[in-house]
């Protein structure tokens, strides 16, 4: 059977994108509770993000031309009150584009935040870019939601209209200070008020340390106490703290002498720190914990796998976790990943993963 249709002057191949979608967002899409942006620094390849998802774009070609036509409410063009309704063609395709979820890529975001980071109330203006929300928005390549949570495990906040975060040596000093204060105080490190400690870190400088500035070092190593309205210190954020500080002693330590070193560091009563705390942070080899931040690594998949490689031939699973959590495609497993970048082994210590 064959069928007359029409091609228009305003027929364009160039006019018409197809996008293939899954049925949550197709839903999302169609009810308005997101839209779909594309997203990039202009250095590398855009994506396209929903509200809390970030995609890959994919071109999926087709053998076949598909012709496209204008939408009528009987597209039949069989003869109706006595007038044959001929089918407009508007564009064609030879290929649609499939979305694939992927990790938000955030490296993007950490970089322009420490282009300017918060040294105190007393800071100078115009040292460094600072970025708004809609600033950082613009280039990071990841969702609205991914963003936020991306700036709360940052400890960014947010002034005068710019998210900033402190600057490592202030937060550091700022944190010992509030953490000297808890002792001297005896404060309870599982129930103290935030205006307590406020007030003791104020009143200690003699005014000199910003009340805000210490509620909002107060929020990066402290949680939700059990007490009503208190809070408690958090062993894992203020292990990592100190862990940070003897690493900038040395980067290098014998294990033993780093991990007595980082038990009396710790405030009394916080417990003894444990070395899956600072994942992502240093590794261990036999006898020795090397500093070795997540962050310095590359964000592309095989960049990071040749660098972890060649820094350690072998890992275990629970080792290279961290280091590879914001590069496992979602959905999978650390092991499902690993066992398509890298070669497990067996050994008398158990499987690890070696490069393939």
């Amino acid at each position: 059977m064959s069928y007359d249709i029409t091609i228009p002057s305003s027929f364009d191949s160039e006019k018409i994108r197809l996008f293939e979608v899954d049925e949550d967002l197709l839903s999302r899409l169609s009810n308005g509770s997101t839209q779909l942006v594309m997203r990039g620094d202009g250095a590398s390849e855009a994506v396209l993000c929903s509200s809390n998802t970030t995609y890959l774009l994919r071109t999926v070609e087709s053998t076949n031309t598909t012709l496209l036509f204008r939408q009528h409410q009987n597209i039949d063009p069989k003869e109706k009150h006595g007038t044959n309704i001929i089918p407009e063609a508007v564009s064609s395709v030879d290929h649609h584009i499939e979305l694939v979820k992927i990790q938000p890529k955030l490296q993007m975001l950490r970089t322009m935040l420490y282009e300017c980071p918060y040294r105190g109330s007393n800071e100078m203006e115009g040292e460094g870019n600072r970025y708004s929300r809609d600033d950082l928005r613009k280039r990071v390549q990841a969702s609205d939601a991914e963003v936020e949570e991306a700036l709360k495990d940052l400890g960014a906040f947010e002034i005068q209209g710019h998210l900033r975060v402190f600057a490592p040596e202030y937060e550091s000093e700022l944190t010992d200070t509030i953490l000297a204060e808890i002792a001297s105080n005896d404060m309870q490190i599982d129930g103290f008020s935030e205006e307590s400690v406020t007030d003791a870190v104020e009143n200690g400088s003699g005014g000199e340390i910003d009340r805000g500035d210490i509620r909002l070092c107060l929020r990066n190593f402290t949680k939700n106490s059990q007490r009503p309205k208190c809070l408690a210190l958090d062993p894992q954020r203020v292990a990592v703290h100190k862990a940070n500080q003897l690493f900038k002693i040395k980067k290098i330590w014998n294990l033993d002498d780093f991990i007595a070193q980082w038990e009396a560091y710790m405030p009394h009563g916080l417990g003894a720190p444990q070395l899956d705390f600072i994942g992502g942070v240093a590794i261990t080899d036999k006898n020795s914990i090397e500093h070795y931040p997540k962050w310095q690594l590359a964000g592309d998949q095989r960049t990071r796998i040749r660098q972890l490689f060649q820094k350690k031939q072998f890992w275990k699973t629970q080792e290279i976790a961290p280091y590879v959590s914001d590069i496992v495609p979602p959905g999978a497993t650390t092991d499902q990943f690993m066992l398509k970048v890298a070669r497990m082994r067996k050994t008398s210590a158990g499987d690890v993963w070696g490069a393939s």
